[in-house]
């Protein structure tokens, strides 16, 4: 299991290569510098020549709840490459987890998340879609495993 939290500039960078990047300047890499403020490491203004300091200067509840919905909300974006891509691979409850973690970069998830997702995807009601594919990725994202490097 890895030992330390990304940091708010390596998360949105991260979400943001994950996802597909982006072609040209956009309202979408303003709301992206945002959210690495908002998590208390604004991506252009370090606190210092030194850069930012380390995770005492960004770590609170308020943070941790921004960067979990920032990395659900931005990977989870159904026209975005990522969710794009997974539904193009034809997903059947039986790989799409493993599919889903091939293309957020071979996470491995704690035995209990897998569970808890896999039990997800086997439900009755869970057809496979664009939006369930959204929902696993979300999922996902707002996991420990994921906010780790």
């Amino acid at each position: 299991m890895n030992d330390r939290i990304k940091s708010p500039a390596e998360l949105v960078v991260n979400a943001v290569r994950l996802s597909g990047g982006f072609d040209i300047p956009s309202e979408e890499v303003y709301q992206a510098t945002i959210s690495s403020g908002l998590m208390g490491q604004p991506l252009l203004n370090p606190t210092s020549v030194e850069g930012w300091q380390g995770g005492e200067e960004w770590i609170n509840t308020g943070s941790v709840v921004e960067r979990i919905n920032f990395a659900a909300d931005f990977l989870g974006d159904t026209n975005k490459v990522l969710v794009k891509n997974i539904a193009s691979r034809n997903p059947s409850r039986n790989n799409l987890l493993e599919i889903c973690l091939e293309e957020l970069g071979y996470i491995d998830l704690h035995h209990t998340t897998t569970e808890a997702l896999n039990d997800h995807i086997n439900d009755d009601q869970f057809l496979i879609n664009k939006d369930s594919i959204s929902i696993i990725i979300k999922l996902i994202a707002s996991s420990r495993e994921f906010q780790m490097t």
